[in-house]
Parts: C-alpha cells; structure tokens; sequence
C-alpha cells in the first residue's frame, strides 16, 4: 500500500508461501520468475541506469546497513537484559558511526528484532520468535484455504519487521 521496496517484497513473499502449501510446481515457477526478475533488475541497475540514479539507490539499500551495524555492535554489549526500554533514541544519539543529522533523526529502529535486542535482550528476542511460532503452528493445524491463506499473511511480519518498525506503529495493532 505504501509502494515501499520492502512492502512489495513482503507482499510477494506471503504470495511465494502461499504457492509452496497449494501448488509445489507453480511454487518453482513464481520463485524461477522471481530469481529472473532480480537478476534483470541487477543488470539493468548496474549498466543502463545513470550513474547518479545508481548512486540514490545504493545509499537506499546500503542506509539500513549504514544504521544498523553500529546498533549490532551497541547491542552485544548488553547481550542478555538490554539497555533497558524506551533507551533507543537515547542510544542512537550516543553512536559516533551513525550520522542522525544526515538522516535528519533516527527515532525508530527500522528492525524491530534490533530495537527489541537492544532494549530489552535476545531473551525477548527469543519470546517474540517463540510466540510467532506458536502462532504459526495453531493457524497450520488446519489445512483450510483460508487459514493458509492467514497464515501467509501472517508470515509476512517476520519479514517486514526486519525492514519496516512494525512494533512502533499503531496501524499494525
């Protein structure tokens, strides 16, 4: 809906999922056309584009990289319990490798498997991944259409928490 790279991609991920629980040849299909798809978009990216276009699009996809390994590193120093919660624009202000006033301010994390290790430890990690499984587990027992199709749906955040702040946004509740 919001016409994000990573939206889009969750988007065809759910659809990908779907295609492995009902239709295992179609399932290689999608994914064959999909792996065509990046490989040309690779290309064309690396040779037709101009060189300025390409540019805006590596610091695109290289900004969450940029952002997130300096947050890696903060976050194993305090493995286990975090920083505790709500530290996060604290922290990011602190990190000497990220340049908020480029970014013009950085108050979510953009991965919330990041800010849930950073705040609160892997161990919260851990109980986030633990009840999406368990989630995932219910909605399977029951090999309807319509629950498949909820639970590709649902697949989609684990996903899409690594790209977008899920947890910091009202909408998603």
């Amino acid at each position: 809906a919001s016409l994000s790279w990573a939206a889009i991609f969750c988007a065809c991920s759910g659809g990908i999922v779907y295609c492995w629980f009902f239709h295992r040849k179609i399932f290689r299909w999608v994914l064959g056309l999909v792996l065509v798809f990046v490989l040309a978009t690779g290309i064309y990216s690396g040779t037709i584009l101009p060189k300025e276009r390409r540019s805006v699009i590596m610091k695109k996809v290289t900004l969450r990289v940029y952002t997130q390994w300096p947050l890696v590193k903060v976050a194993l120093t305090r493995p286990y319990f975090g920083h505790g919660s709500g530290t996060f624009p604290y922290i990011v202000n602190q990190v000497k490798e990220i340049d908020t006033k480029w970014l013009g301010g950085l108050d979510v994390t953009w991965n919330d498997y990041l800010g849930c290790a950073l705040e609160l430890g892997m161990g919260a990690v851990l109980i986030m991944l633990g009840l999406m499984r368990g989630t995932f587990r219910e909605v399977l027992k029951k090999r309807a259409p319509e629950t498949t199709a909820l639970f590709c749906g649902l697949s989609t955040i684990p996903i899409g928490i690594f790209f977008h702040s899920y947890m910091n946004y009202v909408n998603v509740g």
